[in-house]
């Protein structure tokens, strides 16, 4: 039966020396030296990481200025000339976008389409305001305040932007022109019936409320969680892939050691392309499961294509990182798996959740990042919007490319390591605390055969001379 101290005197301690034992002072000093350090670093990774995610957020409504809203005017006459002025007057302020003028457009689906396609939204004057309004004052037909403006704006480039800013700024701009437009009216009525020269009643919708608008969104993708829904799919299954990496590295040891490098590339790649198709199917799915297949008037429809247009987003952005992150896994000791973690969650994660346009200057360099080119994919995906396919599939091309190339580098690299005794099993470099590897250490095996070769030619000199004075004697 054990006793209360009996843990004081196990069998398996003898031999064993405590912690301030002079004899592991040198040991204790080092170990503690390098967690100093890896501390020290982590909380500079920490507050770089952490201000980097803050920052995209810095000033946000007085970087929408970045932004800006067309104005179109259709209508070529002097109502809408006069609106068009009182709309480009918007004063500048925080949270505001900019109005600028754009005649690029003939009708009201072109502007559609160009909003579509490039725009964060625009203000079209119908074509004909000026003879509905004029006829409406002279001779009082029927107006329609409501076929006075088209509102154009898409929540599939960003539902944070418009909703929040594109969409309220677009109604209170078109508010403040209806009030300033209808005082002129007033002004101009009151001077026509004081001369006379009116003679029939004008219509009072004309009078009271002469611009009012219709809102269009051409590009809906504003359910509940749409503004996290692709983010949300490549962060998990990025974690679930890099939480079996780690796995890998740290129980590889023997395959670096006894299998040819061609196939410890082909193995690798393989495994992590098989392991994150899964995860993307399975992220494409949950997708399906959570919307169905009618989106209704939020998005556009979920067809098979575009189930598999979505999978294979995900897994070109997973596998993108995966690669490059597996790479670094590999070079790297234990005590960095932090820093690489970190420094690729985040700003991934900041790129795709926050508009960039939003942001300062230096974090639209995050443009290049995975997760912006596959949220960009998704969103065009599920409802059209800004379609820059091909910028970001070939963004993402390289960025496979590159990381593949990597990968390859960095297996080639971590067997030598192995072969030679620079590495240990979780990937401690020769030389700094816990570094402990059953391969001898490349120099030690040079610096023995060299010992040898110097004992080995010592003893067949000595034998030389040995046999020389043999003879003289003889």
């Amino acid at each position: 039966m054990f006793g209360i101290c009996s843990w004081k005197h196990q069998p398996e301690d003898e031999g064993r020396v405590g912690m301030r034992d002079s004899s592991m002072q040198s040991a204790v000093k080092g170990t503690a030296k390098a967690y100093i350090f890896i501390i020290v670093i982590m909380s500079c990774i920490h507050w770089f990481v952490g201000s980097m995610y803050y920052g995209v957020n810095y000033k946000r409504t007085t970087y929408v200025k970045n932004t800006d809203v067309k104005v179109i005017d259709l209508d070529g006459g002097f109502v809408g000339g006069n609106v068009t002025q009182l709309l480009l007057q918007t004063p500048a302020g925080d949270g505001v976008p900019s109005y600028v003028r754009y005649d690029g457009v003939s009708t009201v689906d072109e502007a559609k389409e160009f909003v579509r396609r490039h725009g964060w939204g625009a203000v079209v004057i119908n074509p004909g305001l000026t003879e509905r309004y004029t006829s409406a004052m002279l001779r009082g037909t029927e107006y329609v305040p409501t076929d006075a403006i088209t509102a154009i704006y898409t929540t599939g480039r960003n539902a944070m932007v418009t909703l929040v800013y594109i969409e309220g700024s677009m109604a209170a701009s078109i508010m403040k022109a209806n009030v300033k437009f209808s005082v002129g009216a007033l002004t101009r009525l009151k001077q026509t019936t004081a001369a006379g020269t009116q003679r029939t009643n004008p219509s009072v919708a004309a009078v009271i409320s002469p611009i009012g608008y219709k809102a269009v969104n051409v590009a809906p993708f504003s359910f509940a969680i749409s503004i996290i829904a692709a983010t949300f799919m490549f962060f998990v299954s990025l974690g679930c892939t890099f939480a079996p990496m780690l796995g890998w590295k740290l129980n590889s040891f023997a395959l670096f050691l006894k299998v040819r490098y061609r196939d410890l590339a082909v193995f690798w790649v393989a495994v992590i392309a098989c392991w994150v198709c899964v995860l993307s199917f399975y992220a494409s799915l949950a997708f399906l499961a959570y919307r169905g297949p009618d989106y209704n008037t939020l998005a556009l429809t979920y067809t098979a294509g575009k189930f598999f247009a979505i999978w294979f987003t995900v897994f070109a952005v997973v596998l993108a990182l995966a690669l490059w992150i597996y790479a670094l896994l590999l070079m790297v000791p234990p005590l960095y798996f932090g820093i690489v973690s970190l420094s690729h969650f985040i700003p991934n994660v900041a790129s795709s959740i926050v508009p960039l346009e939003t942001a300062p200057k230096f974090f639209r360099l995050f443009r290049v990042l995975p997760f912006y080119n596959g949220t960009m994919l998704f969103r065009t995906i599920t409802s059209g919007a800004y379609p820059h396919v091909g910028q970001n599939i070939g963004i993402l091309a390289g960025e496979l490319l590159f990381s593949f190339c990597v990968l390859l580098g960095a297996i080639w690299l971590r067997q030598r390591m192995v072969v030679m005794g620079i590495a240990d099993i979780p990937g401690n470099i020769h030389g700094r605390p816990g570094f402990h590897s059953p391969v001898p250490y490349y120099k030690d095996v040079r610096r023995q055969a060299d010992e040898e070769a110097l004992s080995k030619e010592s003893i067949e000199r000595q034998a030389t001379v040995a046999d020389s004075q043999y003879r003289l004697l003889k």
